[in-house]
């Protein structure tokens, strides 16, 4: 008989059958203790086991999760820097048109706007306020002048009231030049009431002295504004022939920035907020306790809680961490950034246990198997002593000498393998095993080497997924967020203005991109229109259209006349081609068009045609396309001609980018040039505004069931001429 082809049962058969008496009780006594000591230590360690992986998987977890919240909190702070940035861009900007206003006079009307020495103004109201000591020592009509050339820019003030709570001019000589954005649009401003209508000065407003001392844009601390809520200040200079004339400046509400965050909010337990650089809270999605805001004189480092108070410090100093915290006994992480430019910090705070509760779910449904297992292993040992014990009384007489050798063979395999189950549990998953027993403990042996290979797999796979997964949410986020919030959403922008109509749309894809448009008056007769496509997706190609859409607009804002568009747009090549690595470029179509004349100038770098709508021919046309199509960005010093057409009364032009071309149905077709025509002929009547959206609903209807793969982006302009707004033909 082959002993080692027996399995664990037949070999207890064989020693009792061929041992003496006395051996077999020996061996049986032997076998016995054995026995339980193997139950006793596979029992334990099963138990260390699913201990220690479910330590190992829950530290794996925190780890991981750990990492995300420290890039979420850092690309938050990024998020909120750049809407900073946004702000400093609309105070330049406003600074540029009142410096060129004072130096170039001959080219603005005089205006005139309510005093509001001597009348109220409601919200949302430009208006003049003279400080006392202007009205004291009279007011000069060389004064009087100047503040009706400065009035024109009171359209701009307009522009920016929905984005600012104010937008304020504070001239050296005294005067103010001022629109304010109350809770209700018939609330009286304050310089219209007691006490600030007869003690206003400007030039004692802490704005107006921080700017003069930093001779550029510059941020106040918090303070609560005229609505009851936090704000702040961005400041900077204009000038006038001689110099500093003033200071200008807009009021910027945390309300933006909350939207923001909560835009970008990933998980319901989170808790976000942003500390001051004197450690007060300046917004918190918390509404109730120490970590809502309360104040601005509340200062967390202060607090009693040592842990709380060291925190604060970290973050008022600018430091960027994650690190676990007790808040009323409970366990959390917290992770922190600094914003730049304002010295605030943002902070995410998440609980502990929401982290870890998948992690927590599987080591209870681990513990419950174990469970299963150890009650499995106790009935066979029960089958087993009751099965030894009545062959035992049976033949007693029959154990040999030399039973105790073969008990040792028969338990080594198993001890080995209870050792190597002890040093798995301990973490070690490279551990195998090399039992030959030709039974069950050899086919034990192999199912444990196939089950450390395969969680060895299954973590480096969870680890993999895990960090691709929030590197490419993070990255849609951030991508998103800069390019919804950098193209002008309001309609109509230029309420103001009877000369014509414009109206724009953007339709993003599941993946974000590069497309954007932009417009905005240079001057009161030249209106700047810009349509763009950005080669690539994802951040690269949004944070290319960030430095693409700034280039533009700050070259196109210097011009005088419209020939140079040209220098413009060749400046701005140049400067895309500096240190482009990537090998971004951009394919652009921009104009200048002159409202007074009609004349439209433009320049088309490789973007697709526009078509044009002639009143007198009643068609949509599509503009020729110039013989030199390159983009931006690919070579520098390569001159961009202009071209010109003029517009009449009624006459349209439709801008696109290529997306709408490449537009493919479930059968494989693409929308085209003949398709975006006809869908433009059929309705030539209607406005902009319906022309967009028709064709919108064209071109959902022609995709289908199908998903948009790329952006969608139109802007369209009507002229009405440059006397009253005509009826649409």
């Amino acid at each position: 008989m082959n002993v080692r082809k027996l399995n664990i049962r037949g070999k207890l058969r064989f020693v009792v059958s061929v041992g003496s008496a006395t051996a077999f009780l020996l061996f049986a006594l032997l076998s016995l203790s054995a026995v339980f000591q193997i139950y006793l230590t596979i029992n334990d360690g099963s138990q260390e086991l699913s201990d220690n992986m479910a330590n190992y998987a829950e530290n794996f977890t925190l780890t991981a999760e750990q990492n995300r919240l420290e890039e979420v909190a850092q690309n938050r702070a990024e998020i909120i820097y750049q809407e900073i940035r946004f702000v400093q861009e609309d105070v330049d900007y406003l600074s540029g048109r009142v410096s060129d206003i004072l130096k170039n006079p001959q080219n603005y009307p005089p205006r005139s706007l309510p005093i509001s020495n001597y009348q109220k103004v409601t919200s949302k109201t430009p208006y003049v306020h003279f400080s006392p000591s202007l009205m004291k020592n009279n007011l000069t009509d060389d004064i009087l002048a100047e503040i009706r050339l400065l009035s024109n820019i009171a359209d701009d003030q307009k522009f920016l009231s929905d984005y600012y709570d104010a937008i304020f001019i504070g001239s050296e000589k005294g005067y103010t030049i001022m629109l304010h954005v109350m809770q209700n649009d018939d609330d009286i401003t304050p310089l219209s009431e007691e006490p600030q209508i007869n003690s206003y000065d400007p030039r004692e407003r802490i704005w107006y002295k921080l700017g003069m001392a930093e001779k550029k844009s510059a941020f106040t601390e918090v303070y609560i504004g005229t609505k009851g809520t936090p704000c702040f200040s961005c400041a900077m200079p204009y000038y006038d022939a001689q110099g500093i004339a003033g200071i200008l400046g807009v009021d910027v509400n945390l309300s933006s920035i909350q939207e923001l965050v909560e835009k970008t909010a990933t998980n319901e337990n989170e808790t976000n907020f942003i500390l001051g650089n004197n450690g007060e809270i300046l917004f918190s999605t918390k509404k109730r306790g120490f970590l809502s805001f309360g104040g601005l004189n509340n200062d967390l480092r202060k607090l009693a809680d040592e842990e709380i108070s060291n925190v604060a410090k970290r973050m008022v100093a600018g430091e960027s961490s994650v690190i676990p915290i007790k808040i009323e006994g409970n366990d959390y992480f917290i992770a922190f950034a600094p914003i730049p430019k304002l010295g605030w910090s943002f902070a995410t705070i998440i609980d502990k246990n929401s982290m870890i509760q998948p992690t927590i779910d599987a080591r209870n449904r681990n513990a419950e198997r174990m469970e299963n297992f150890r009650q499995s292993i106790a009935l066979m040992l029960l089958a087993f002593l009751t099965g030894a014990g009545i062959f035992l009384l049976i033949l007693l007489k029959m154990f040999a000498k030399g039973s105790r050798k073969l008990a040792e063979k028969f338990s080594r395999p198993i001890l080995e393998l209870t050792d190597g189950v002890k040093e798995i549990s301990d973490g070690n998953l490279d551990k195998k095993f090399d039992i030959k027993t030709a039974n069950e403990i050899e086919d034990l042996a192999i199912c444990m080497n196939a089950m450390t290979d395969e969680l060895k797999k299954e973590m480096a796979r969870v680890e993999r997924m895990t960090a691709e997964k929030e590197r490419t949410m993070t990255d849609i986020l951030v991508a998103a967020s800069i390019q919804r919030d950098m193209l002008p959403n309001m309609f109509p922008p230029f309420p103001q203005r009877q000369e014509f109509d414009i109206f724009a749309m953007m339709r993003a894809a599941r993946e974000v991109g590069g497309d954007f448009y932009d417009f905005y008056l240079i001057d009161d007769d030249k209106l700047a229109l810009i349509i763009a496509d950005i080669k690539g997706k994802g951040v690269p190609a949004a944070l290319f259209m960030v430095i693409a859409k700034t280039l533009f607009k700050n070259f196109i804002m210097m011009i005088k006349n419209p020939e140079e568009l040209s220098g413009a747009i060749t400046i701005a090549n140049d400067k895309l081609c500096e240190n482009n690595e990537q090998n971004m470029s951009v394919t652009v179509f921009a104009a200048i068009f002159e409202i007074s004349t009609g004349k439209f100038t433009y320049i088309n770098a490789g973007h697709t045609s526009p078509l044009v709508y002639k009143k007198s021919e009643k068609i949509y046309s599509f503009l020729p396309s110039p013989k030199e199509k390159t983009p931006l960005g690919i070579n520098n010093g390569l001159f961009f001609s202009t071209d010109t057409i003029n517009f009449a009364a009624g006459d349209k032009i439709f801008m696109y980018n290529n997306s709408v071309l490449k537009i493919i149905d479930e059968n494989g077709n693409t929308f085209g040039k003949k398709n975006l025509a006809e869908a433009l002929n059929k309705n030539i009547s209607v406005s902009v505004t319906e022309t967009i959206n028709i064709l919108d609903t064209e071109i959902k209807n022609f995709v289908g069931n199908k998903e948009q793969s790329d952006d969608i982006t139109m802007v369209a302009l009507e002229y009405f001429g440059a006397g009253i707004k005509e009826a649409k033909s």
